[in-house]
């Protein structure tokens, strides 16, 4: 097994922001890790770009997916139909991350199993806000059924976006030593997770029902159901460019998108069905044949969301 950090950057037409995620990798004072970044732009010149920027570097691969897949659902055909076998820990994140620290791989890997799932410190720009720990504990019925409420509508969705946005931007001034605390929470913000093997090796999945949004709520079921621990790691810090994928004013598809979220973390939550839970927004989500990304020449690159990149309201 690989004693490494995997670094798994999901992309949507996002490849501005690969430069200062590589520069904050490049300057680990660990060579310990790699990263995959998987293009679901379905787009030749983006993923062309992409492959320009992570230059000869044998630590940074770009994978073309075969469709627009979404956040988890590229993540998920990654690590079960490419890259099968799991790191030390892999991080599921957002093309707009930087790492907080030059130590933070070494300081990753010196963590044990016994939380296999972590909330690093999150801090979103601008503004400064702390994005985790983003839910201490599991949500109840009736506020899942009020969120679901909320954004059954496209335009009562936007307006309740705008509102948590004043909201936040309103609190940031207040320390909340919640924050700064270790301790076990119910679920990580979505833009960056680390993910021991452990996890897989108890039976975790990638494995999203829907297009995009309610990963958090996915993963802390998940882990309450099998018994793991999700573990806030201040130590642990990271720097997220939010909305640098999915902004504030938001296109139709993406809050339809949030409105079938809502949905499903709602039903989850009660335990209900998940029959009919829908993917819409999306591309195909088969599995076709996997390719390497390719050159403009058509030749295969060793150095192989934006929309389908995480990012929380």
């Amino acid at each position: 097994m690989n004693d490494e950090v995997h670094f798994v950057a999901v992309n949507y037409r996002g490849s501005s922001a690969l430069p200062a995620y590589l520069r904050s990798l490049h300057e680990q004072d660990s060579t310990c890790w790699r990263m995959t970044v998987i293009d679901n732009s379905e787009d030749v010149r983006e993923t062309s770009s992409l492959i320009d920027m992570a230059g000869t570097s044998e630590q940074v691969k770009v994978v073309r997916a075969p469709g627009n897949l979404g956040y988890f659902g590229a993540a998920h055909w990654l690590t079960t139909h490419v890259d099968t076998v799991p790191a030390t820990w892999t991080v599921i994140s957002n093309m707009d991350i930087q790492l907080g620290t030059r130590t933070f791989v070494r300081d990753l890997l010196n963590m044990d199993a016994s939380a296999p799932v972590l909330a690093p410190s999150v801090v979103a720009m601008p503004g400064g806000r702390a994005q985790n720990p983003y839910l201490l504990s599991r949500p109840s019925q009736l506020s899942m059924r009020r969120r679901r409420c909320m954004f059954a509508n496209p335009v009562i969705g936007q307006a309740v976006i705008l509102a948590g946005t004043v909201k936040s931007h309103l609190r940031k001034s207040f320390d909340e030593p919640g924050r700064t605390r270790r301790q076990a929470i119910y679920a990580p913000h979505g833009s960056f997770i680390p993910l021991h093997r452990r996890f897989f090796q108890e039976g975790g999945t990638l494995s999203h029902p829907i297009f995009l949004f309610a990963e958090e709520i996915n993963i802390g079921e998940q882990c309450r159901r099998l018994g793991l621990t999700v573990m806030f790691e201040p130590a642990l810090k990271a720097i997220h460019n939010e909305h640098q994928s999915t902004r504030l004013l938001r296109s139709w598809r993406i809050l339809r998108a949030q409105g079938d979220a809502a949905r499903y973390g709602q039903r989850l939550i009660a335990g209900k069905p998940l029959d009919g839970i829908s993917r819409r927004g999306g591309g195909r989500t088969e599995s076709p044949r996997i390719t390497l990304a390719e050159s403009p020449e058509g030749q295969p690159r060793s150095q192989d969301r934006q929309q389908a990149q995480k990012t929380s309201t």
